[in-house]
């Protein structure tokens, strides 16, 4: 996460030392005037407290920075995590100028931030330009098909995506506001934040490897390097490749299912029990339904961290020197030209990652076949007998016996107390 800074650009401030001594209001002060002071104090109020949410967030993280350090820390994380905002509610007239008062105005970070967290698990871990990406003017010509042709257009397509997001959460002309930029980046980057730190300190199993094999960065350097994409160069030397990374090539869908249900819900994933937690998840919260092409190309890049030498998940890789920020964008690529053309191997994938992790949706991007939902149809109504039938089966033994794939676990035992 980046740093905090005090000394970023701000908005003049009506109080600043250019009006010492002169009266905020006038008798010859006209109504429009009047709403431009009104506008200017709202957004300053606004970008107070979104430094404010973004200091006590930094505070909450340095003082579990330790914790972070051992892998035995799953309890201590979920404690951590658990301190977070609380879900948004709907807003009240997302089509107002801005919030009446400051229980409001809490109420409309929480919606920004939230939709920064959103953001992080089914788009993508960064922004381009970070906070500056709201600033940037929307190019008319912009054509969806050559999103990844240059710089300029994926940072088009970026912009598209969180104002996507946005909408109906911010008024229009709100969006530029140093306080939307600030919450929203500040969301995306502490969700990608807590998952990584996730992945890494409570999903070894679903990696394949011990809990020791990641505890030393050395050590994952040296007995890793060959499986996220180190080749050498016949020299003594090598360097990392972006498509040549053989833990690529595997499904890890149980990694997703840790960050939007929490780990202890991946692991009974990956023994074939799909659990849905009675307490608030990622998936919950956001009511996620369907695989999205972010999504995968995001749990790669924390695959790929998890096992390497890099301490901290960043664009580039302080250790490894690995893109994951530009790799991350190359199998953005690949996923969306591919569910774009509907190449079937692409297909495949989304069908199979819906299957397994979502496999009552209704709104997967590669359509629902008529067997999925009939499969759909026939949970629901075991979960309905399991209701009277209680005293000699349960609702996860019914279920447990429909075929392939993981079984249903609705007892809420599947998933962390809370989630970031």
């Amino acid at each position: 996460m980046p740093p905090y800074n005090p000394k970023r650009k701000r908005s003049p401030s009506l109080s600043s030392s250019d009006n010492e001594g002169a009266p905020l209001l006038g008798d010859d002060m006209t109504p429009t005037s009047l709403t431009k002071i009104a506008r200017r104090l709202e957004a300053e109020r606004n970008a107070a407290e979104a430094d404010a949410d973004y200091l006590r967030l930094q505070l909450s993280n340095v003082s579990h920075v330790d914790e972070l350090t051992h892998v035995h820390q799953s309890k201590p994380l979920a404690k951590r995590i658990h301190s977070t905002p609380s879900p948004p509610l709907p807003s009240d007239n997302p089509d107002s100028d801005g919030p009446a008062d400051l229980t409001a105005l809490s109420h409309d970070v929480r919606l920004v931030y939230q939709a920064g967290h959103r953001f992080s698990i089914l788009y993508g871990p960064w922004l381009h330009h970070n906070e500056d990406l709201f600033q940037v003017e929307l190019n008319e010509d912009y054509d969806v098909d050559e999103r990844f042709e240059n710089d300029e257009n994926m940072v088009q397509g970026q912009l598209r995506d969180v104002l996507d997001l946005l909408r109906g959460k911010v008024a229009g002309q709100a969006l530029k506001e140093t306080w939307v930029a600030k919450t929203f980046t500040r969301g995306v980057n502490a969700q990608c934040y807590n998952s990584a730190a996730r992945v890494r300190h409570g999903c070894a199993s679903i990696l394949g490897v011990s809990d020791n094999d990641l505890l030393n960065a050395p050590e994952r350097l040296e007995k890793f390097k060959h499986l996220i994409g180190w080749v050498p160069n016949g020299r003594g030397g090598g360097s990392y490749s972006t498509v040549d990374v053989a833990i690529l090539h595997k499904n890890y869908s149980g990694l997703f299912v840790a960050i939007i249900r929490g780990p202890e819900a991946g692991k009974q994933f990956m023994g074939g029990v799909v659990s849905n937690p009675k307490t608030e998840t990622m998936a919950s919260i956001h009511r996620l339904r369907h695989t999205t092409p972010g999504a995968i190309a995001t749990v790669s890049i924390f695959a790929r961290w998890a096992l390497s030498g890099d301490e901290c998940l960043q664009p580039v890789g302080a250790r490894t020197g690995i893109k994951y920020f530009s790799d991350y964008e190359d199998y953005l690529s690949l996923l969306t030209k591919g569910l774009r053309k509907k190449k079937m191997s692409t297909v495949a994938i989304f069908r199979e990652w819906d299957r397994l992790v979502f496999p009552d949706t209704d709104s997967s991007l590669v359509g629902c076949s008529e067997s999925n939902r009939k499969d759909g149809l026939k949970r629901a109504m075991d979960l309905l007998d399991a209701d009277y039938e209680e005293e000699d089966t349960g609702a996860a033994d019914v279920i447990g016996d429909e075929g392939a794939g993981p079984s249903v676990d609705d007892s809420g035992n599947g998933g962390e107390e809370n989630v970031a």
